[in-house]
């Protein structure tokens, strides 16, 4: 909280009082974290709604190294088990980052919230599993082809991707997420979400 209150000295006042007197509840938080993107599209327009912007990052980093044991545990089943699912496996969150890996160009998606790594189709969306190449495309910014973003016209999201094979780079998927902002920004302006 001392990080926040540097940053947003009212609004964090605002949210700790919320906390200290129940009307926000931790349990809702975490809730609410899990929540896949559409239900929380829908519930954007319900009165009352409670935006959990400003301790959403702090609520997942408390919780991701206990996630991260869990992903470890069960790594080795999940990856005998073949998982397809653009979701993961572990904690069920969307990825909003991924990397194309190895000789055999595999796109595999990173999990934010747990740290956990998959494989997954390189020509199907995540979100939608829309596999029609008319309708799956990507961008990447000038000057640097070792970041794009994988687009899908059917359902309108995106997911960034790091391609480190030509350079031999170890990406550390979390900074890269954090440095590739400008390509969230982007991606939004073009009107995916």
């Amino acid at each position: 909280m001392r990080i926040a209150e540097k940053r947003s000295p009212e609004e964090t006042k605002e949210i700790a009082g919320k906390i200290i007197d129940g009307t926000l509840q931790y349990e809702q938080m975490i809730r609410h974290m899990f929540q896949p993107v559409e239900e929380e599209q829908e519930e954007e327009g319900k009165e009352g709604q409670e935006s959990f912007d400003l301790v959403e990052l702090f609520l997942e980093e408390s919780l991701r190294p206990e996630l991260e044991k869990v992903a470890d545990k069960y790594r080795d089943q999940i990856e005998a088990s073949s998982w397809e699912e653009g979701y993961c496996p572990v904690c069920g969150k969307e990825p909003k980052i991924g990397q194309i890996k190895d000789d055999e160009n595999r796109r595999c998606l990173f999990c934010n919230q747990c740290g956990f790594e998959w494989s997954f189709m390189r020509i199907r969306c995540p979100f939608c599993g829309n596999e029609d190449q008319q309708e799956l495309a990507y961008f990447t910014v000038e000057d640097d082809e070792r970041y794009r973003v994988d687009v899908c016209n059917e359902c309108k999201r995106y997911i960034k991707i790091v391609d480190f094979r030509e350079t031999k780079e170890e990406a550390n998927i979390d900074i890269e997420d954090i440095t590739t902002l400008h390509l969230d920004m982007l991606a939004t302006e073009e009107g995916y979400d």
